[in-house]
């Protein structure tokens, strides 16, 4: 699996609480995965390319420590630490 370039993808504020904003920069369409410690997915988003901002809707996620991952239908993947607060 490819990395993506890790100026490609960041995110803010973080710790977040409802709502966190998501920079990037991508080719072809990708998924974001929202992933507890214990490695199960909480919600998943789908991102367009060329778009280079959205933001994401967190309302109903419990507060805790996650894992933000993006995958692209190239099979590209990078995973950042998020944490949520009430």
């Amino acid at each position: 699996i490819e990395e993506i370039p890790i100026n490609n993808f960041s995110f803010y504020p973080n710790p977040t609480g409802s709502v966190f904003v998501i920079n990037y920069k991508i080719s072809s369409e990708a998924v974001l995965r929202l992933v507890n410690l214990q490695g199960i997915v909480n919600s998943e988003w789908e991102l367009r390319p060329n778009l280079i901002s959205s933001s994401i809707h967190i309302k109903n996620v419990p507060a805790g420590i996650y894992f933000l991952s993006m995958v692209t239908q190239n099979g590209v993947l990078l995973t950042k630490k998020i944490i949520v607060m009430d």
